[in-house]
């Protein structure tokens, strides 16, 4: 490893230790072992925005409320403009924490987008003894992939991943090495896989009445869109401007939201999970996810309202990047659906729903689309919920003349337990009968694929 003697600088990021761009290192050592500067009166520049201060371990302690207890801690980041905003900042051997990367070469999705992100990265990876290289080959270990990227057309995403697969690269999220770098080794990579996306699916309408029309699959698995319990709501508005129909129904706890906020030629995406719901769910609170604002993270809280779409927030509290964001930020906005359209000061910004909450979010009056190994589509009511114990209706597509049966059962942290199932006048599938469990994955397209497994 080119550095093994030497030292790597950190700056605390939340909760989460980032190294320094490796072409500051040499100038930060050199003003750090400058004889003609003591601690306490040593600064040293990041770049025109940023210098760090030199001081003792107990006055950096003093500067923040939050127990750091690190023993290779040697000053705080500040900004030229406010010295009150700060990081942590530690300087460590490279050979101690940083060789997990070792012999490891790494490929990108993409070198365009987002290129201060790739380019940190790129200096993470070199830090910690791997290699970036721009084109995959055998000999490539790992292809990344930043949030910007899992956002591709499905084709020219599945083109790429099918080429990596090819090649035996393990594909993964951009985060996977953020959590190597916050464990200070090379954690599992389960969990941040990514694998082709299959073709996209379109959420069912929230007004919509009737299920799907039917057409034969002899798949396993089936696809499933949930809609929020608002949206057989008497009040919730179906008007429609500019082709987009007015709908609350898809803002619900659990979902995730991406898009861009413009303003001129300044483009900034985003990411907004919906974390809670306050009394019958019109407050809404949750987390937004700057992503080429050095992925800063703010507290965001709000007011639905369902008669007419209209969603106003408030972004009022930094949790982390406090260097690169400003609060408080006022947001105005409708929702179409599953897409939310507004301002923010003179900045214009469009959010599309992502990902649909997992199983355990599901509410009464919700609905939900599928289909149940190679029998038939379906819509999934849940006509009530008591704690864990669910009760609703499967409504079968036109081969069964739209056969409606009844179910009760349990939800588990995994599946839908079915414990009793009938059916009514008209006959659903001869095949199904209870007890069996539905059992829910969410995939890569942030659709939901539900098995049935006696």
């Amino acid at each position: 490893m080119s550095h093994a003697n030497a030292y790597i600088w950190y700056y605390l990021d939340g909760d989460a230790w980032k190294p320094y761009d490796s072409s500051l290192l040499d100038g930060f050592e050199k003003s750090f072992n400058s004889s003609l500067a003591t601690i306490g009166n040593k600064k040293i520049k990041v770049d025109n925005e940023r210098y760090i201060e030199i001081m003792p371990i107990a006055d950096i302690l003093s500067n923040f409320t939050n127990s750091i207890n690190d023993p290779d801690l040697v000053g705080i980041q500040r900004r030229f403009d406010d010295a009150m905003k700060r990081r942590a900042v530690k300087r460590t051997k490279a050979n101690t924490t940083t060789s997990f990367f070792d012999d490891l070469q790494f490929a990108f999705y993409s070198n365009t987008s987002q290129k201060t992100k790739t380019n940190e990265i790129k200096g993470i990876i070199k830090i910690c003894g791997g290699k970036s290289v721009d084109t995959m080959t055998k000999k490539t270990d790992y292809l990344i992939l930043k949030p910007s990227d899992l956002k591709d057309d499905y084709k020219t995403f599945n083109d790429i991943i099918s080429k990596a697969e090819g090649l035996k690269i393990i594909c993964v999220e951009s985060t996977w090495i953020d959590s190597c770098i916050k464990s200070k080794k090379l954690v599992d990579h389960t969990a941040f896989l990514v694998g082709q996306k299959t073709a996209p699916v379109v959420a069912i309408p929230t007004n919509t009445t009737t299920a799907t029309t039917a057409t034969t699959t002899t798949t396993n698995t089936g696809t499933a869109t949930a809609t929020s319990p608002k949206s057989k709501s008497k009040n919730n508005s179906t008007s429609t401007t500019n082709n987009l129909v007015i709908n609350s129904g898809f803002l619900i706890k659990g979902s995730e939201w991406a898009g861009v906020c413009s303003s001129d030629d300044d483009h900034y995406p985003l990411v907004m999970t919906v974390d809670d719901f306050v009394g019958d769910g019109e407050e809404v609170s949750g987390v937004i996810t700057w992503i080429n604002l050095g992925y800063a993270k703010t507290k965001y809280k709000g007011k639905v309202v369902a008669t007419n779409g209209e969603f106003n927030f408030q972004e009022y509290e930094i949790i982390s990047g406090e260097d690169d964001v400003e609060v408080p930020n006022d947001y105005k906005s409708t929702i179409y659906g599953d897409q939310i359209i507004g301002k923010v000061g003179d900045s214009t910004f469009k959010l599309k729903l992502t990902k649909s909450p997992p199983v355990t979010n599901i509410q009464p009056d919700s609905q939900w689309k599928g289909t149940s190994t190679s029998i038939e589509n379906f819509k999934l009511d849940v006509v009530k919920r008591d704690g864990e114990n669910i009760t609703g209706t499967i409504t079968w597509g036109s081969n069964y003349d739209d056969a409606i049966s009844t179910f009760t059962g349990k939800i588990t942290s995994s599946c839908i337990e079915v414990s009793d199932y009938k059916e009514g006048k008209k006959l659903g599938p001869e095949e199904l009968s209870h007890p069996f469990k539905l059992i829910p994955s969410q995939q890569s397209d942030h659709s939901i694929k539900f098995r049935i497994e006696k």
